[in-house]
């Protein structure tokens, strides 16, 4: 007969073995044997924090999924999909009955079969395959990975369950639908609450708010509760050149067009305002309640255009690339590339291969600051911005180009850059003239090469203009080359025993290099044209833009009369 002692013994080894299969697996927890696509989802749930710890008495009231089958999806049936995160639900093995378990993975904590939570999760409502809104009413920007899903059916009720993989960025997340939130009523039932927001919930709520809002002068700024867009159309200098290209942006103002000229709109010497039209009126507590979604912004797809600086080297400008090639073999080739080749060459989708389109949106953030954004906002960008306010007896308009602060000095020179505009009203003894126009800048801005736009013709318009520019100068710069390599033929001997071969020798390939001599300069700064020249100390610093490469920019340092310091973006 086996003793007491004995069996402890035994129940003491096999708990050490068992320890030792759940380290093994490179977890402090242990693990079922799950498909390998199945503990892919299981462990991204668990990465993601969307794990449920429970005990087995919870578990075996839920249902697990049973893999059946692939499916493909159309990129219609994305359109207005409800994709949900539900909770994963992992067991803590030793946990009794009526306990509550802590949410801390230990060695008694085990992966189950797929068993989800489904109630009360986050989820999200597709506009279209690249474009989500959740169910808390914000744009995301989680896409379709994949349009192959995985179908599971519940062990018990035979409800079908497809897993689908989104991507943000580089990462991978999973969720899933149901085959109802296929049918197309149910989708636009889903997509209606979503895009409606809040507004349902909590109107009543923001009226009556309104009435102290910015000390009781919010309404007597928004008299009709309604918010007035308008489409601005502009002419822009392209730059390095005298050509022009008409871009439109958007304004809002408290305004109705009767009341409004062209001079209410922002201009400056680089941009002028043609002309604008009446776009829509939006309710000003509707925008409160959530962002509003006005227009889209086209941005030309695998299209990217190389910040070359000299035309001697392999990275030339990838639109105008073959044009360039065939120049160099004969300068007259020049008179082949006009408006209409370009034109009949962007219109071919093989070349363009399409357009992608995001949303363009206006929102009313904290403390009624208004902001417009487009696909900047996937990148945390903060946009320009009027924000209304008040400081004791003061109602203060301000607007702020948040673009500037973000990037710094450089874009400055180059930007649609009004500086920070502010209206104060003492209501006192102030006329009190709320009127306000605010024009976004960001689709007219030089640091954004005008590669989005509401408009994909406008968009090619520019591209044909700015690549007949680029062409024109890379066949002046032949011609001027080709006259300039005899005198440098010359003289390249005399400059070695005056500048230093290495340095002579950069300057004739275009390049500035530091602790070249400033006299060497006027070789490599033949194709650059001087925008202004800062003083510093000892230190004179000149900024450049390129004459055959509208985009690209240059400051040279110069101290002592050698080069300090070279930058270009």
């Amino acid at each position: 007969m086996k003793t007491k002692n004995h069996k402890q013994n035994l129940i003491v080894k096999l708990n050490l073995i068992i320890a030792l299969i759940l380290f093994s697996n490179g977890f402090a927890y242990a693990q079922n044997s799950l498909s390998a696509e199945n503990k892919a989802i299981a462990d991204n749930f668990i990465k993601r924090d969307l794990a449920l710890i429970v005990n087995n008495q919870t578990i075996a009231e839920k249902e697990r999924l049973i893999f059946k089958e692939f499916k493909k999806l159309e990129p219609t049936d994305i359109q207005k999909l409800k994709v949900t995160f539900p909770k994963y639900l992992l067991v803590n093995t030793r946990v009794k009955p009526g306990k509550e378990v802590k949410q801390i993975i230990t060695d008694e904590t085990v992966y189950t079969d797929l068993i989800f939570d489904f109630s009360d999760t986050n989820y999200i409502v597709f506009e279209d395959s690249k474009t989500s809104i959740n169910h808390k009413f914000i744009y995301n920007y989680l896409e379709f990975s994949d349009l192959i899903v995985s179908k599971y059916i519940t062990e018990k009720t035979n409800e079908i369950y497809y897993s689908c993989k989104l991507k943000y960025g580089n990462e991978i997340y999973y969720g899933f639908f149901t085959d109802a939130d296929l049918n197309l009523q149910k989708k636009q039932e889903n997509f209606n609450f979503v895009s409606q927001g809040l507004e349902k919930l909590n109107m009543e709520k923001i009226k009556n708010q309104a009435k102290n809002y910015l000390n009781g002068y919010f309404t007597k700024i928004f008299p009709n509760d309604e918010m007035y867009l308008y489409d601005v159309e502009y002419e822009l200098s392209i730059a390095g050149s005298d050509k022009k290209v008409n871009f439109s942006t958007t304004a809002i103002s408290n305004s109705k067009d009767n009341n409004l000229t062209i001079d209410d709109f922002y201009s400056s010497t680089k941009q002028k305002p043609l002309n604008f039209k009446y776009k829509s009126t939006i309710n000003i507590y509707n925008l409160i309640a959530n962002p509003i979604f006005i227009d889209s912004i086209y941005t030309i797809k695998n299209l990217s255009v190389s910040s070359y600086r000299y035309w001697d080297n392999d990275d030339i400008d990838a639109r105008i690339s073959e044009e360039a090639r065939l120049i160099k073999k004969d300068i007259n080739n020049i008179n082949k590339f006009d408006y209409n080749y370009f034109a009949n060459k962007f219109k071919n989708p093989t070349y363009l291969k399409g357009f992608s389109k995001t949303p363009y949106i206006l929102r009313a953030k904290d403390d009624f600051k208004f902001e417009f954004n487009d696909f900047y906002s996937k990148y945390n960008v903060e946009a320009a911005m009027l924000s209304l306010s008040t400081n004791g007896t003061e109602v203060i308009f301000k607007y702020t180009p948040k673009s500037i602060e973000t990037y710094g000095y450089m874009y400055a020179e180059y930007n649609f850059t009004p500086k920070s505009i502010e209206r104060k009203f003492d209501t006192r003894i102030d006329s009190l003239n709320f009127k306000f126009v605010f024009v976004d800048p960001l689709l007219l801005t030089e640091s954004r090469q005008y590669h989005s736009q509401k408009s994909p013709e406008k968009l090619i318009d520019y591209n044909i203009k700015e690549c007949l520019i680029s062409l024109n100068g890379y066949a002046a710069y032949l011609k001027e080359n080709n006259k300039q390599d005899q005198v440098d033929n010359k003289n390249k001997e005399i400059l070695y025993g005056k500048y230093g071969k290495k340095y002579v020798d950069e300057a004739i390939k275009g390049n500035i290099i530091v602790g070249m001599h400033e006299d060497l300069l006027e070789i490599p700064l033949r194709l650059w044209a001087v925008d202004r020249k800062t003083n510093s100390n000892s230190t004179q610093t000149y900024y450049f833009h390129s004459k055959i490469d509208s985009s690209a920019k240059m400051s040279v340092s110069i101290t002592n009369k050698k080069v300090s310091n070279v930058y270009t973006w």
